[in-house]
Formats: C-alpha cells, structure tokens, sequence
C-alpha cells in the first residue's frame, strides 16, 4: 500500500527506511503510484497541491503500516500556533519531504 501522510507515522515494531527527497522525486512517486491520503492538514494538502501539483484529499483515518508498504511524509518544519496564521507560516519555516518504508 502506498500512502501520503503529513507525519512520519510507527505505531507498531518493525523495520523502517526513511530518506529525505527532492521534490521532483516525490512528484514522480505520486504520479506513479495509486496512495491513499491519510493527511489531515489543509495547509499540507494545499501545499501538495500547489507544490507538486496532485490533488491530495483531507483524511485523519489511522493506519497500521506493514511490511512492503510505502509512505509519502509531507511535513511542516514547525507547529503553528494560530490556524489563521498557518499559511503564511509555510512560506517561511518550509517544509520536508520524505519516504518512509516498511522493510520488516
């Protein structure tokens, strides 16, 4: 299974890779893999959209990763204090990009 999240998410023991991408490379893994969107954040999915230009729903359904399984993590690099404010907060404390895999 392929995800995006906007956190890297561990709720169970297991092996895990995670490597930072470029965000060319994420916008390849997006257009070639059928995900399943587990972010719960407008503004990561507004910047998904805006940044690697594929729409990603708004979902906070829990997942349970298991081995072989994929996950897009589009990260804020920071907690925003006030929603209102979040938007412009993204512009200026970025953001990461990663893959998170379940090896074992």
């Amino acid at each position: 299974m392929h995800y995006v999240l906007n956190s890297a998410v561990i709720n169970r023991p297991g092996n895990y890779e995670y490597r930072l991408l470029m965000e060319m490379e994420a916008e390849v893994w997006l257009k070639q893999s059928r995900f399943v969107s587990r972010v719960g954040s407008r503004e990561v999915a507004q910047l998904i959209q805006n940044r690697l230009g594929v729409h990603c729903p708004l979902s906070r359904e829990p997942i349970v990763m298991q081995p072989g399984d994929e996950a897009l993590v589009v990260r804020l690099m920071y907690r925003p204090p006030d929603p209102a404010a979040e938007a412009a907060q993204v512009r200026r404390a970025g953001s990461e990009i990663g893959l998170l895999k379940r090896t074992a």
